[in-house]
């Protein structure tokens, strides 16, 4: 059986919706400086950056890190987002759901980590 994704999946730019998404949600403190290079980042980090699209932000010593991948839900946009501690380890994620009139929600509370 061939499964074909959705064909706005295709037509997404990830990274500006993450980014949209992390700004949302207030999770980097504005004078945080974005981390543009896998070189920049952590050992611990770094093995993270593969075919899914990244961001990391760096304030002083403290390292934020976020990757995410587009999620195929009914009539909506949606991206299954993973956030990383300093060490390179799951710190929690959520399929997050753009609604135009309410913003980001997260799809099922109860199956985050």
């Amino acid at each position: 059986m061939n499964k074909r994704r959705p064909l706005i999946l295709d037509q997404i730019d990830v990274g500006a919706l993450l980014e949209a998404f992390v700004r949302s949600r207030h999770y980097v403190p504005s004078g945080a400086r974005r981390i543009r290079s896998q070189e920049h980042l952590p050992l611990a980090l770094q093995s993270h950056v593969d075919s899914v699209v990244w961001r990391a932000w760096e304030d002083g010593s403290r390292i934020w890190f976020v990757k995410a991948k587009p999620v195929s839900c009914e009539q909506a946009t949606g991206l299954e987002v993973m956030f990383f501690d300093m060490d390179g380890r799951l710190a929690g994620s959520g399929v997050w759901i753009w609604l135009a009139n309410r913003g980001w929600v997260l799809s099922n509370p109860a199956a985050a980590t």
